[in-house]
């Protein structure tokens, strides 16, 4: 008798611990949207911000932490040499700076896997990713 109404307990908490927000190991990460999906950089720096929508609850997040690349050579003018202090970029917080003497639109990716339990540095597992556009005057 004592076993079984341990067995109930045992249940009961898993039910409930499940319900409140346990972990559900089948949530995926399904699309990732940034924020803005284009900008014109003030002062030199635009900030981007991700929201991931999931599978299961919580189904969306925001920011969502992704990996950044970019930006990406110009849009629209013939890929040029830069130098580290003078090339735009983008930090891991989406803050993304113009050097100092390119101007265009540049692409930069947000990525992250698929997998939300996998740490960002994962690699050569199934990503989900979005772009969005930085001008730089």
């Amino acid at each position: 008798m004592h076993r079984a109404g341990l067995a109930i307990l045992l249940a009961v908490t898993a039910v409930i611990a499940l319900s409140c927000g346990g972990t559900n190991s089948n949530r995926i990460l399904q699309s990732i949207a940034i924020s803005p999906s284009s900008v014109t950089a003030q002062n030199g720096h635009a900030q981007f911000v991700t929201t991931g929508t999931f599978s299961a609850s919580p189904v969306t997040v925001t920011p969502l932490p992704v990996n950044w690349s970019g930006p990406a050579l110009p849009m629209s003018s013939n890929p040029v040499a830069c130098t580290p202090n003078d090339c735009p970029g983008i930090d891991s917080q989406g803050l993304a700076t113009c050097g100092q003497t390119w101007t265009g639109s540049f692409t930069v990716t947000a990525s992250a896997p698929r997998d939300p339990k996998l740490p960002l540095s994962t690699q050569n597992v199934p990503m989900v990713t979005a772009t969005a556009t930085l001008t730089c005057p």
